[in-house]
């Protein structure tokens, strides 16, 4: 029916827009479509994912929608907490981000180059991604109504940018003109029993040596309440004309990290019975050591934060060798893309594949050339950098190349220069497919070149 009443007391351009609907979902039997918009749920106007799922928890709802400029509102629906509303939605908030304050000497975003897609320079600090992505925050933005939605709410586990816990040098991280402490507000958060993860990119000559040991000590007296921490290096690209001169690591200073994190790992593991600090996966790169065993990572709680994905890479590759196919169907020539960080890690899946009878595998590292050399991560590959090197490398039209999901927007076929998927299947260097950056992923995409069977 078409809406009329208090609903248009909602303002115009609000709501959370439909970017998908699930088939035969409570959505899509109202006859929503991707485009519109949801304004409102029992005439409470939604500012963010978090709201709607409060709202949709009430025993019945009515859900008031926009579409093409006009505004319905459903009958009573029940029990759909339990069903879910059977959409998905192009942001999870949907007021705008909250805005990032600082002046980080560090930050990645000034570290772009000019001409790319507006949103890439969007610098977000919003305790609700924190609360549904895990993205880390600073804290420093909030308002006391954001504290109090925050405590009242619970909205528990919440991730915080630490960095350093001396007020003084945490300010000077963050470009701030005084200081900036944080522990008042990690103790606001544990006093209200939020669990809290926290992560410290180092800075060389900053925060590192005595001041990490000094930050890390700090905060893992609040465990079990600060669940975890991540020690990241600073990402540098060759994009910083007027930025704050910073060193990236090398291989002895990275080893001189690692040996701060690993002798507290042992500390806190006989005291506290956790290691409670993770090293980044790049650490253990740059100082050409191996990465800790999988037990050594515990839960995993920091892999999203790039803690641990090679060794999980590396226990699943060696749990998942009886999925792999015998033998291909036919002659089967594969490349794997990769960025030169993880080319040691791909490779140990290549000699595997290798085995497969009829399949040759061969590693593809990428130089990042957009961003510069010492960006090596896969997930910062961009559509011409790929290009150039497929450009480069003895690849045949015949062949198959393997992409890496993560070098894509999530959910869309657009790499970071703006250069399509599609641009790439065009230049027909090869078959270009582009597959999920797990060892699952990786599996599934060779059995379905075999048709979908693994002959085993």
């Amino acid at each position: 029916m078409s809406l009329s009443g208090g609903a248009a007391m909602i303002d115009q351009g609000a709501g959370a827009i439909v970017s998908q609907i699930v088939r035969g979902g409570v959505a899509d039997q109202l006859g929503i479509t991707p485009g519109d918009r949801i304004m409102a749920i029992n005439d409470q106007p939604i500012e963010d994912l978090i709201d709607l799922l409060l709202l949709t928890a009430q025993d019945e709802i009515r859900v008031i929608w926009e579409s093409e400029g006009e505004r319905y509102k459903s009958e009573s629906l029940a029990n759909v907490a339990q069903r879910g509303l059977g959409l998905q939605f192009e942001s999870a908030v949907f007021n705008g981000i909250k805005h990032c304050r600082n002046k980080c000497m560090f930050c990645f975003v000034d570290q772009e180059p000019r001409g790319l897609r507006r949103t890439l320079y969007i610098k977000d600090d919003d305790y609700r991604l924190s609360f549904l992505q895990g993205a880390y925050i600073t804290l420093s933005n909030l308002s006391e109504e954001d504290w109090q939605r925050i405590l009242t709410l619970r909205l528990s586990p919440m991730y915080v940018s630490v960095h350093a816990v001396n007020p003084e040098i945490r300010g000077r991280l963050l470009g701030l003109p005084g200081p900036a402490p944080i522990m008042p507000a990690l103790r606001r958060l544990l006093d209200h029993h939020i669990e809290v993860h926290c992560q410290i990119v180092v800075c060389r000559g900053i925060n590192d040596g005595v001041v990490l040991q000094e930050s890390i000590s700090e905060l893992a007296r609040y465990t079990p309440g600060i669940a975890s921490l991540a020690i990241v290096p600073v990402g540098l690209t060759c994009h910083r004309e007027g930025l704050p001169a910073l060193q990236a690591f090398e291989k002895d200073s990275a080893h001189a990290v690692l040996e701060i994190i690993h002798d507290l790992q042992e500390k806190f593991f006989r005291e506290l019975g956790t290691r409670f600090v993770f090293a980044a996966d790049e650490w253990y790169i740059k100082a050409d050591v191996p990465f800790p065993a999988d037990e050594e990572y515990e839960e995993y709680p920091q892999i999203s934060n790039g803690v641990g994905l090679a060794r999980r890479f590396l226990t699943d590759l060696a749990e998942s060798s009886a999925l792999m196919p015998q033998t291909m169907n036919k002659e089967t020539r594969l490349w794997l893309i990769t960025g030169l960080s993880s080319a040691a890690i791909l490779r140990e899946a290549a000699a595997r594949l290798n085995q497969i009878e009829k399949l040759q595998v061969q590693v593809l590292p990428v130089e990042n050339a957009f961003f510069g050399k010492t960006v090596t991560v896969t997930g910062l590959l961009t559509g011409s950098d790929i290009s150039r090197a497929l450009t480069v490398a003895d690849i045949d039209a015949h062949d198959i190349v393997f992409i890496p999901d993560i070098t894509l927007r999530s959910s869309e076929t657009v790499f970071l220069d703006d250069t399509q998927i599609e641009d790439l299947k065009k230049t027909g260097h090869a078959n270009i497919i582009v597959v999920p950056s797990c060892v699952s992923g990786l599996i599934d995409a060779v059995n379905s070149l075999n048709g979908g069977h693994n002959n085993v």
